[in-house]
This record gives structure tokens, C-alpha cells and sequence, in this order.
């Protein structure tokens, strides 16, 4: 199990937040570089939700585990 903080990940890296570690949770891929997201205050990355194939925005700051591509 690799953790590290969403800015270390690569665009194209698979992970899952490191709070879910255990239980059932999506997989998201990365897509996106870190931006600066007014209104969240820090910065951010667009991910894919691997299931679903929704684009969202996590926060740079989420601890994540880093999972086989």
C-alpha cells in the first residue's frame, strides 16, 4: 500500500482516499494538474471516478493510497 497526498500523484495514477482504506470505495484516476480553486481555498485536481465516469475535483491536500494501474 503506497499513501501519499493527491499533489504527488502523476496524471494517469489510479488511488483511493486513504480514509476509505478497508472499505468499499471507487477508484478515481487522476486527469488533471494541481489548480487553484477559490473556492475551496487551496488547490485542486480533476479525477475520474473509474466506475461511474464522473469528473470531480479532490482537494491536493487528501491523502490517498496509490493503487496498480
Amino acid at each position: 500500500m503506497v499513501m501519499a497526498t493527491l499533489r504527488e500523484l502523476k496524471i494517469g495514477d489510479h488511488f483511493y482516499p486513504a480514509s476509505r482504506a478497508g472499505k468499499s470505495t471507487p477508484i478515481y484516476e487522476v486527469i488533471g494538474n494541481p489548480e487553484f480553486n477559490s473556492g475551496h481555498g487551496s488547490s485542486t485536481r480533476k479525477c475520474v471516478n473509474r466506475e461511474t465516469k464522473e469528473i470531480v475535483s479532490k482537494s491536493c491536500r487528501l491523502e490517498v493510497v496509490k493503487t496498480k494501474n
